[in-house]
């Protein structure tokens, strides 16, 4: 099942390439570095790689503050190439009292 619905997002993609200009891509802020959280970003880079999206990624420290993980986000936004935007959960015990 798996494989069927990366062909068709794969299909999605090439379709929408075939606009001019246009490539989907994906950005994930990971803020620390847990080695489960880490390896789920590892998965979505691959798997935006298998089906033609690109990929950015943007780290920061885990005593990283509310403020920086926003500016983040929002320099994220702002990028056109970037269609959607992924904070990695969890979030730093810190940050996910604050934020969530």
């Amino acid at each position: 099942m798996a494989h069927k619905i990366k062909q068709e997002v794969a299909q999605e993609v090439l379709n929408i390439k075939n606009i001019p200009g246009e490539v989907p891509g994906l950005g994930i802020l990971l803020v620390g570095a847990r080695r489960d959280s880490t390896a789920h970003v590892r998965i979505k880079k691959r798997n935006c790689e298998d089906v033609g999206i690109t990929f950015s990624q943007r780290n920061l420290l885990e005593n990283s503050h509310e403020e920086e993980v926003l500016e983040h986000v929002e320099v994220l936004n702002r990028d056109s190439s970037i269609h959607g935007i992924v904070v990695q959960l969890p979030l730093p015990k810190v940050l996910n009292d604050i934020m969530c």
